[in-house]
């Protein structure tokens, strides 16, 4: 992988140097020729472009995923790899982008705009041939798990969303329900004297006779509550179940409690209507 990430490297340099070669003073003529304007693919065209990137050269197209292998880059150049279908590992393409004004690494998510320059062959890191789409992007822009992966259909904000129990403070402070997972994100405040503990495993979301656990995302990169909040602190997480019906309402269960034992702490229940 380093070494198929190197050679595109190189590719991309040698991009910069043509481009730099070929840009020209503007002509005095009045001519009525217009610039070349960017064609780029319909929606439909993509999947079509990561089986024959070859029909495409010299198109345009916008793409999103995530970073992997290694990042190679230089004063003015990043190439990588990234898999535009992070969750089944596929449809990879290689990336050359000629600034240096983002930093990346593998694992992250970004978008790029860029056009298509054909494909390149490789070798993995198993000494097999590999062949991707090759993309000369003009936009870099670092992204998140949500925007690439799940991106946000519907936005509950609550009003009046926080409980209080002996100084130990539960707010929800919205939810988003995506295609496919539901994120409550949760803050906790410890105005209480001991340690506090909100037991986000034991979370519970409700609408009508149907209950959600808490439901994992490999690859997602949302902020856990700690373990263990000391008193004075404040911590905001993402508690992640699976999707919902956007039309219902919905009651969340939350245990949370501190590390006085004489106090008995009840579940902080939310009840939070749908519009």
């Amino acid at each position: 992988m380093k070494k198929f990430a190197a050679v595109l490297l190189a590719i991309g340099m040698c991009l910069a140097m043509v481009a730099c070669g070929n840009s020209t003073p503007e002509s005095s003529s009045s001519g009525n020729n217009s610039p070349n304007e960017k064609v780029y693919l319909e929606e439909s065209e993509v999947t079509s472009m990561h089986a024959n990137p070859k029909s495409f050269e010299g198109k345009y197209v916008k793409l999103s995923g995530r970073v992997f292998g290694p990042v190679e880059q230089n004063s003015g150049s990043i190439a990588f790899q990234m898999w535009c279908d992070p969750v089944g590992y596929d449809l990879d393409v290689a990336v050359i982008y000629n600034n240096n004004d983002v930093s990346i690494k593998e694992n992250d998510y970004v978008i790029i705009d860029g056009m298509i320059l054909g494909e390149m062959s490789g070798q993995n890191a198993f000494g097999g041939t590999i062949t991707s789409p090759m993309i000369a992007a003009d936009t870099l822009v670092l992204s998140s798990y949500a925007e690439v992966v799940s991106p946000t259909q519907k936005t509950i904000t609550p009003e009046n969303a926080t409980i209080d129990q002996h100084g130990c403070v539960v707010t929800i402070e919205k939810i988003e329900l995506a295609e496919n997972e539901t994120r409550v994100y949760i803050k906790a405040t410890n105005n209480s004297s001991e340690k506090m503990s909100v037991y986000t495993f034991n979370m519970k979301l409700v609408q009508g006779n149907k209950q959600y656990e808490e439901s994992y995302q490999f690859g997602a990169d949302y902020p856990e509550l700690p373990s263990s909040i000391l008193p004075g602190i404040e911590a905001d997480g993402v508690v992640v179940f699976d999707p919902i019906s956007p039309d219902e309402a919905i009651k969340v269960y939350v245990e949370a409690g501190n590390d006085n034992y004489r106090l008995d702490f009840e579940d902080y229940v939310f009840e939070i209507p749908v519009q």
